[in-house]
């Protein structure tokens, strides 16, 4: 699952490689993803939770919190 937060287990292809059959394993890393998205915004303050509306991903949604923390950190130095 860290691989999902961090972004270094990227979404496999949705279909396998006869462009036929879908990949199984998209499956899997969409639902993975989606389950790890939900918890991240639903542990968010709503206020906070508004300001990361559009991000798709797990990923994105962990970079627009760790942008959006790094930015009113540095108002504060």
């Amino acid at each position: 699952m860290e691989g999902h937060l961090l972004g270094t287990k990227p979404c496999p292809a949705p279909m396998l490689i006869d462009a036929e059959t879908p990949n199984p394993d998209y499956e899997v890393w969409i639902s993975k993803d989606n389950y790890l998205l939900c918890f991240l915004l639903n542990s968010l303050e709503g206020t906070i939770a508004q300001q990361i509306t559009g991000a798709t991903t797990c990923h994105l949604t962990w970079k627009a919190i760790q942008n959006l923390c790094g930015a009113h950190n540095c108002t504060k130095v």
